[in-house]
């Protein structure tokens, strides 16, 4: 006895689906009120779709509208302005310091590292404090600490980075949290020339750390009595205060070449193989990166 074929998914739908329409034909002819029923869904749908067909056709005409006046505006270029020599620059900050005894984001950034930690520690000086310069170099930990007058044991200690080209990191703020701990002081500062990542400053929220990047600090050195401001603007800016110094020598470096670009070396090479790293700026000027 053959078997019998079975049936595919089509063939089982049509078969469905020919008891649904021959029920709505017999109700479409037998009854009244199936067919006003069926006319009135058909004309909601209708009038829904009629409806949303003009409101698509209104805001297609209004964002044509809009592209079209956008298109029509002119459009201003930004105007760049021209870069600056390191003379100019260094020209600017003297006729400052000889007109009006100010600090500025110009001079901030021009300070070598050592400069710096004397600028910072001359501020805290002027702000009541007694701030006495570490023997560490450059990047060696904790470079100023703070007493109150006629006390020995440090109240605080400052951290200083004359960064210009690297954002200060959570790293060297959680160091200096550490140096903090082990020597069991209460607070400290970390001023620098640039700014701190956000991670930076979450990390130092909540602990006894105050953060000061270049802005805050300049407003800081500004805020100070006019006095003051002269008499740390003569020294801080005596004689070279541009050039890296050594910190293993205590010497000014100078401008070596290699293969991979311009670097500050030490002046006792061979002796000394400190060296900083140099980054090209805009306005001509080169400033110096932390020691490898």
């Amino acid at each position: 006895m053959p078997r019998r074929r079975r049936k595919s998914n089509g063939e089982r739908a049509i078969e469905a689906f020919v008891p649904l329409v021959a029920l709505f034909i017999f109700a479409w002819y037998f009854s009244p009120q199936f067919r006003s029923l069926v006319v009135t869904v058909a004309a909601i749908v209708g009038g829904v779709l009629v409806i949303g067909l003009i409101m698509w056709l209104v805001l297609r005409k209004r964002r044509a509208a809009k592209q079209a006046e956008v298109v029509a505006e002119p459009v201003s270029l930004p105007t760049v302005a021209a870069p600056r020599s390191r003379a100019l620059i260094l020209a600017e900050i003297k006729s400052a310091r000889q007109s009006s005894p100010r600090f500025t984001a110009e001079l901030l950034s021009s300070l070598e590292w050592r400069r710096f930690e004397i600028l910072v520690m001359l501020y805290f000086q002027k702000t009541g404090h007694e701030a006495k310069r570490s023997r560490a170099g450059a990047d060696g930990g904790v470079d100023i600490f703070l007493s109150q007058p006629g006390q020995s044991k440090p109240q605080a200690c400052v951290q200083c980075k004359a960064w210009n080209v690297y954002d200060v990191g959570v790293k060297p703020v959680r160091e200096l949290l550490g140096v903090m701990a082990a020597d069991s002081i209460p607070l400290g500062y970390f001023v620098t020339t640039g700014v701190f990542t956000n991670e930076a400053t979450m990390f130092a929220h909540g602990k006894p750390l105050v953060l000061m990047d270049g802005r805050h600090f300049l407003d800081a050195l500004n805020a100070l009595p006019e006095g003051d401001r002269a008499a740390i603007l003569q020294e801080v800016t005596a004689g070279d205060y541009t050039t890296p110094t050594c910190p293993r020598c205590d010497v000014k470096m100078v401008q070596r070449e290699s293969d991979k670009g311009p670097f500050w070396g030490c002046r006792s090479y061979p002796r000394c193989r400190q060296t900083f790293k140099m980054a090209e700026k805009d306005a001509g000027d080169r400033r110096y990166m932390p020691a490898e």
